[in-house]
């Protein structure tokens, strides 16, 4: 069976056009001001990005101008300077997806490109991260994804499993749960077939 690739960012090369690396900015600067929620803390902050996005833009000479050494040179420095901030908010999209192609491809940066290959689902862990905000909540984060397109959590009532959720995210809310510890079995599944079941202990105001 084939390795799944690991999920990365494809940033601008070193001698990217000043046109493809603004193309490339406006869209990073869309992503991730409209999803200001899912990445709050990005440095340098969004503020400065942009700030540096228009310097860039502004060096570059109208079409009736032409392109001079020193207007060259400028265009050079303000493109190492925002290629410098890509490169930071690069890794903190990676931090922050935690393996997520679809949270990272909010931000709007490129991503490698996905292995199209069929992977069998295969095992994985889940960790209990804390109570939810709200009663009878409990937060689950899974360590990969393995191949899995989506998790199954079911709740253990008795001697018996009842299902209660599905989530295609690696961290996620489990609601409807009673006070206090509860046991939680966990599926991965993709298509029609399963990876191994997690037990996984979890505690609910």
């Amino acid at each position: 069976m084939a390795k799944i690739k690991k999920l990365s960012i494809k940033l601008p090369k070193e001698n990217a056009s000043v046109a493809s690396v603004i193309s490339y900015c406006d869209n990073v600067e869309t992503g991730m001001a409209d999803n200001a929620d899912t990445f709050p803390d990005p440095v340098p902050t969004l503020a400065l990005f942009t700030a540096a996005l228009v310097a860039l833009k502004a060096s570059v000479p109208s079409r009736d101008e032409k392109n001079t050494t020193n207007t060259k040179l400028m265009q050079k420095n303000k493109k190492d300077i925002i290629n410098n901030f890509l490169k930071p908010w690069a890794d903190y999209v990676l931090l922050v997806a935690n393996g997520d192609r679809y949270t990272a491809g909010l931000s709007g940066f490129v991503l490698n490109v996905e292995d199209t290959m069929e992977h069998d689902p295969s095992a994985f862990t889940a960790t209990f991260k804390g109570v939810g905000p709200d009663g009878g909540q409990a937060i689950v984060e899974i360590n990969q994804r393995a191949g899995n397109a989506l998790f199954i959590v079911e709740l253990k009532v008795g001697d018996q499993w009842e299902m209660i959720d599905a989530f295609n995210t690696l961290k996620f809310v489990v609601e409807g749960l009673p006070s206090g510890e509860s046991t939680l079995r966990i599926t991965g599944k993709k298509g029609v077939k399963k990876s191994p079941k997690i037990i996984l202990s979890v505690r609910a105001s």
